[in-house]
């Protein structure tokens, strides 16, 4: 991963700043009105010269609809460095379910989003906020040419666990269902194995098994 003007170093450079500097790349040259959106931009972590993972198809966790919305973000990459993170509206087009639809609506969207990363092909990485009123005015992401581990995911985006947790009271069957399934993985996680899941998500689990959910 690039992230464009970066000076070049002689040697590895750390994830962490990595990280922080592609999110400085996303800061606008002049200070932004209150009332501006976000500016999220996300890096990709595989080749990309090759075409879309075998892995990406193969995977039952997903629906062709996330299939198809990791290819559009594969399809926006920037020739190097920081890629403008898609918004809703870019989106709708492209996720259409029905054909000869106009759009996808924002839900779907948002659905889709939501499983990408629970799924974890995709990764927030770095949150900007306004010093002074905290209000968020940039994500910073990672597409992945592979699904993370748990373990991974969780030393990447560290609103990985709060996702799940949200996932599993979520609107949309199917992401209650992979939030589940990731629950599972949780536990089957090598590197996580023996740690015990926060309370909250282990009250959630707990209820919904007693609903008829199994982990």
């Amino acid at each position: 991963m690039t992230t464009g003007s970066a000076p070049r170093r002689d040697g590895p450079i750390a994830l962490s700043a990595l990280f922080d500097e592609a999110l400085r790349h996303l800061e606008p040259k002049e200070p932004a009105p209150s009332t501006a959106p976000s500016q999220d931009g996300f890096l990709y972590s595989g080749n990309r010269h090759e075409s879309a993972p075998r892995a990406l198809f193969l995977d039952r966790r997903l629906t062709p609809l996330e299939r198809n919305a990791w290819q559009v973000f594969r399809l926006q990459l920037n020739d190097d460095g920081v890629t403008a993170f898609p918004t809703y509206d870019q989106l709708r087009p492209y996720l259409a379910s029905m054909p000869c639809a106009a759009q996808a609506s924002h839900e779907t969207v948002a659905r889709a989003l939501t499983l990408l990363r629970l799924t974890r092909w995709l990764s927030l990485v770095r949150r900007r906020r306004d010093p002074k009123t905290g209000r968020i005015q940039g994500n910073l992401y990672v597409l992945h040419d592979e699904p993370l581990s748990p373990f991974e995911a969780m030393q990447l985006d560290a609103d990985y666990l709060g996702l799940v947790s949200q996932a599993l009271t979520h609107a949309a069957k199917a992401v209650q269902m992979v939030g589940m399934n990731t629950l599972k993985e949780i536990a089957e996680d090598p590197l996580l194995s023996g740690r015990t899941l926060p309370t909250r998500l282990q009250v959630l689990a707990q209820r919904m098994e007693r609903h008829g959910w199994k982990t």
